[in-house]
C-alpha cells in the first residue's frame, strides 16, 4: 500500500515539474474537406491518446483564416471534449496554411486534404510535424515536410484499415520498424515520375521523384501497390533485400495480343 501511494506520489510530483506533453492539432475546415472520412481521423486520435494518455491538447479549427482555438485536457486517455468538438465542424472557405504553428508545442499534428490554394505550406518550427490526410494518393511536399522535422507523413485513405494491429509510436503510425526499400521506376521511355507508390501493410504511400527513384519503409511480406495513370497497376509482396527497381507497362501494351 505504501509503495503504490510512493508511486503515485512520485508520478504526480513529476507531472506538476515537467508538465504535460503539449500538441497543437491543427484541424483543417476548409470546404473541401467536407466529405472527409472522419471516421479514420478519430479513429488514429484514439489510438494516440492511447499511446499519449496524459496530453495538453490546443486546438486550431482553420481555413482561410482562423476560425477557433481552444485548450483541452487529456487525461487517462480521455479526449471526449476534443472529439465533440471535431465533430461539430463546418467546412466552409479555401484553405490558408500562413497563420499556423503560432503555439508553443512539442509536437503538430495537421489534419488536411494537402490543397494549397491561398498559400502554401511552410512550418517555421523546429518541433516534430505529423502531416494526417485521407486523400486518396500520397503528397510528396507535404511527406518530406513532416519528414524533415523528424514528423511523419501518415496516409489514411480507403484503402487502409486503421483498425488493424498498427500501433503509434512518437505521433507516427507504423506497424514495424520496417525496412527503408528503394528503387527506380521506369517505362518504356526511361525514369518515370510522380508514380504513386503505396505500402497496404503501413498505411503509407510516397511518389517517385523526377529520376524514377522512390523511397518507402517495407517489411518482408509487406504489399507494395504502384500506380500511375496509362500504366497497369503493379502489385508486389515485398521480398528479401531493400532494393527494388520496378517497370511499368502502358495499358495499350497490356492489352497487346488480346483478341476480343
Amino acid at each position: 500500500m505504501k509503495k503504490s501511494l510512493l508511486l503515485v506520489m512520485t508520478l504526480v510530483i513529476f507531472q506538476m515539474v515537467f508538465g504535460q506533453k503539449k500538441v497543437t492539432v491543427n484541424w483543417d475546415a476548409s470546404l473541401s474537406m467536407q466529405d472527409r472520412e472522419i471516421s479514420r481521423e478519430l479513429n488514429y486520435l484514439d489510438n494516440y491518446f492511447k499511446k499519449h494518455p496524459e496530453v495538453e491538447i490546443h486546438l486550431v479549427s482553420f481555413s482561410n483564416d482562423i476560425i477557433l482555438e481552444e485548450k483541452f485536457t487529456v487525461t487517462g486517455s480521455n479526449w471526449e471534449a476534443l472529439r465533440n468538438e471535431l465533430l461539430k465542424t463546418v467546412y466552409d472557405g479555401a484553405t490558408s496554411y500562413s497563420k499556423l504553428f503560432n503555439q508553443d508545442s512539442d509536437e503538430y499534428l495537421i489534419f488536411t486534404d494537402g490543397v494549397e490554394i491561398l498559400d502554401k505550406l511552410e512550418p517555421p518550427v523546429s518541433k516534430p510535424i505529423t502531416i494526417v490526410s485521407t486523400v486518396s494518393v500520397a503528397n510528396p511536399k507535404f511527406q518530406r515536410i513532416a519528414e524533415s522535422s523528424n514528423g511523419s507523413y501518415v496516409l489514411l485513405n480507403s484503402s487502409s484499415d486503421t483498425t488493424s494491429a498498427y500501433s503509434i509510436d512518437s505521433g507516427i503510425m507504423t506497424g514495424s520498424i520496417g525496412v527503408l526499400v528503394s528503387g527506380v521506376i521506369t517505362d518504356e521511355k526511361g525514369p518515370l515520375a510522380n508514380v504513386n507508390v503505396f505500402n497496404r501493410d503501413r498505411n503509407e504511400g510516397t511518389t517517385s521523384s523526377s529520376d524514377g527513384s522512390y523511397r518507402i519503409k517495407a517489411d518482408i511480406g509487406d504489399q507494395l501497390v504502384f500506380t500511375f495513370i496509362g500504366k497497369k497497376t503493379i502489385n508486389i509482396i515485398m521480398p528479401e533485400g531493400d532494393f527494388l527497381n520496378i517497370n511499368m507497362v502502358t495499358v495499350t501494351e497490356a492489352l497487346e495480343g488480346v483478341v476480343v
